[in-house]
Formats: structure tokens, sequence, C-alpha cells
């Protein structure tokens, strides 16, 4: 989202509240059994939940990364951006951990130390675990 890089929050805002509620209708309609297109309201989910991480909006995030990957549970970015929107609204080291070890194991060792290794790296939120040996082994790094 532009308006987030460009912290236009007054055109930010507006936007916000329309994808949440799109997204909000269409998983009560899913709950409900009536027909979505899941994979539509999958990728808003996660896409939106994203933006929200990048925008340091951490607790909206979450919702939307959680929504994302209780319609889905096969998406290895969610889980990594939950797991930094997690540890830095919460500083939860297990439930961080556990999002990050589903983020790597999802795409096997030579992904894990070639994607998340190096975006974990690069990740702000993460500064104060860059050396920690749990976080480390977690990511595949002995």
């Amino acid at each position: 989202m532009i308006y987030s890089k460009q912290e236009d929050w007054n055109r930010f805002d507006p936007v916000f509240v329309d994808l949440n509620k799109f997204i909000e209708l269409e998983v009560e309609k899913h709950q409900a059994g009536y027909p979505v297109n899941t994979g539509d309201l999958i990728w808003a989910a996660h896409d939106f939940g994203c933006c929200l991480v990048w925008s340091k909006k951490y607790e909206e995030a979450k919702r939307f990364l959680k929504t994302s990957l209780d319609l889905q549970n096969k998406n290895d970015w969610a889980y990594f951006m939950l797991a930094v929107a997690i540890w830095e609204t919460e500083k939860d080291r297990e439930k961080t951990l556990h999002n990050l070890k589903l983020a790597s194991n999802y795409i096997g060792n030579y992904w894990n130390e070639a994607r998340y290794y190096p975006a974990f790296l690069e990740t702000p939120e993460f500064e104060d675990v860059k050396d920690d040996k749990e976080f480390l082994n977690v990511l595949g790094q002995k």
C-alpha cells in the first residue's frame, strides 16, 4: 500500500476500513457456508497483513495474517510475518519461535537458509535477537 509507505494516513485509513470490512464480511459468508472466492480472500488477508507489518501496525497485521492462515495453513511467508508481528507486540519467545519454525519447516532446510535467515537478519524487529541461539537454530544456523 503506497499510502502507508508515504505515511499518508488520511488516505490509508479509509482503505484500511474498507478492506477490513470486505475481509470480515467474506469470512462471515465463508463460515456460514456461502460461496466465496477463498483464494482471493486468503491472499487479500495475507497481502494486507504483510502491508500492515511493513507499516508497523502489528496488532492489526496479526489478525489479518491469522485469518489467512486459518483459511490456508500453507503459507510460509505469512508465518514469518506473523512471527515478526508477535515479536514486536508481545516479545513472546515461544509463539514467535513456533511461527518461525512453521515457516522454515514448510520450505525445507535449503530454502530456509536462502530465504528466512537473510530475511531474519534484515528485519529490524528482530534486531535484539540476531545472535540468539534459539532463533538461529530454528532458522537452520548452528
